[in-house]
This record gives C-alpha cells, structure tokens and sequence, in this order.
C-alpha cells in the first residue's frame, strides 16, 4: 500500500472508532501518549484525523476488554492464544480484530461494565487483558513504512460480547 492509500486508509479507521464512539488521542512514534491525562480525552465526533499524527491511542472503558497478544512472548513456539482459547472451549471470535506492529494483535470484546478484569492471565505471558484506565494502539497507526497497525478481521462497529 503506497504512502496516499496507507493515509486514506488510516483515515478511514479514525473515522471508524470515532463513529463506534471511542475517544482517540496522539501517540509518539514509541507509542507512548503525546498527552498527560490522556485517560481523561472526551469522544470527538468531529475530531480532525489529522490532528493525530502518525500513531493514536485508543481509550478503553469499563465495557471494553482487548486481548493483547505478543508472539514474541510465546514460550518454545507454542501459540499461547490457541491453548487458552481451546482450555476455555471458546467459539471462533468473530469480532474485530487488529494486527500489531510487531505481529500479533488486539482482540476487542465488549463485557459488562461492572466485570472487573485481571491485566494476565496466569501461564499465558504472551496474552495482556487490557480495559478501562488502559490504551492499545489504533488500526491505521503506522510506526515506520514497514511497521503498521491493519485490521486483520471484522469492523469496529461489530465488536462481540462476552
């Protein structure tokens, strides 16, 4: 994808959160927020995809969970993500579904908001609960040309719930 479509396509993606409701806030290239109280940016429905550069952070609430899942982190090569998924006898996630930088990716789910939820899952290191209080990394970010956050499945607008 050349330079013009990556910026219509993460354009898109900004549009996309901010019409499912989530506020969005700038990120530095370490991904790490440009803004103190970051926790604290309001939904803007007419938030300008330009006025958050390369990288934005997506603010979690209280009804999101997102798996973060790190391969890197997958013990003697075993996929981490599928052992928890069989244990659990969990059904294909049909949600929306992000590709990290790094390969692997963010899981979204919708859970009530008065669940409270762990940030690890015990013998899964490669696997980070993330909720309210928490960001991940938007679809559409781009760290360098060839490090970038894609929608590998679903939409934003079709998150499942737990």
């Amino acid at each position: 994808m050349d330079n013009r479509s990556w910026a219509d396509y993460r354009r898109q993606c900004i549009v996309d959160y901010v019409n499912a409701g989530y506020a969005l806030f700038p990120c530095n290239i370490d991904k790490t927020p440009r803004r103190k109280a970051w926790q604290h940016t309001p939904h803007d429905s007419h938030l300008d995809p330009d006025s958050l550069g390369e990288v934005y952070g997506v603010v979690l609430t209280n009804a999101d969970l997102v798996l973060d899942v790190d391969p890197r982190r997958f013990k003697d090569g075993e996929n981490q993500l599928t052992e928890l998924w069989q244990k659990l006898n969990l059904p294909r996630a049909d949600t929306f579904i992000v590709g990290t930088a790094s390969g692997g990716c963010h899981i979204y789910f919708k859970k009530p908001p008065e669940v409270a939820v762990r940030r690890v899952v015990p013998g899964y290191p490669a696997i980070e609960v993330k909720s309210k209080g928490q960001y991940v990394i938007g679809a559409g970010s781009r760290l360098s040309p060839d490090r970038r956050y894609r929608n590998e499945r679903g939409t934003i607008q079709r998150v499942i719930a737990l």
